[in-house]
């Protein structure tokens, strides 16, 4: 009985961890041989996502500091930079990292193995604003900057600034390279040219 009772479990095929089945190799009724593969689980916790960086880059890098990641449709998860490989790739020269997310958001059905996603680890702390992208023009000599109004001669005078776009997506940029307080042209920068003089509507707009 007891024999028979150790046959019966060995009869249940368990994984050692939780996870999704992807695909299933034997049917009901098919003989397996010892050894050979029954399923396809695929563990999504923690997601480990996988990127390469420059040999300028990874020297900034440490294990540890957090990070998060961008995938197709703008989903961002959060996670820890856990690896850095200590060699170079000897085709791309390029280190491999790793970012471990258990972010409640891999729950999401957009979140799949093998999907690709943009790494985002902070180097160092930049002062930035957060602007529509819809605000970004370009001047004469077509640099990519902003339109603002900045007082001179108790007037108030258009400026044109050109900006450094840290990061950002179809609808919003971070940018650098502002005043800390800065009037920005909202609407009709196009309209107006560097050194004109414009009367301010400080209108908000309403939702």
């Amino acid at each position: 009985l007891e024999r028979s009772s150790q046959l019966l479990e060995k009869t249940s095929v368990l994984a050692p961890y939780d996870g999704i089945v992807e695909k299933v190799f034997v049917d009901v009724g098919d003989v397996v041989a010892s050894g050979a593969p029954c399923a396809r689980v695929i563990d999504m916790d923690p997601l480990i996502i996988s990127g390469k960086v420059t040999e300028d880059e990874v020297v900034k890098l440490r294990t540890g500091v957090s990070g998060w990641a961008i995938l197709p449709g703008g989903l961002r998860l959060d996670g820890i930079l856990r690896y850095i490989a200590h060699s170079a790739d000897e085709k791309t020269k390029t280190y491999r990292v790793e970012l471990e997310t258990n972010d409640a958001n891999t729950n999401n059905p957009a979140v799949r193995a093998g999907i690709t996603a943009q790494i985002h680890i902070p180097l160092r702390a930049v002062r930035a604003h957060s602007i529509p992208s819809s605000i970004l023009t370009l001047n004469e000599q077509g640099k990519v900057g902003l339109r603002l109004v900045q007082k001179i001669n108790n007037k108030n005078i258009v400026q044109f600034t050109e900006i450094e776009i840290i990061e950002g997506n179809a609808d919003t940029y971070w940018v650098k390279g502002l005043p800390e307080k800065v009037e920005l042209i909202v609407v009709g920068q196009e309209y107006v040219q560097h050194g004109t003089e414009v009367a301010i509507d400080r209108t908000k707009a309403k939702p």
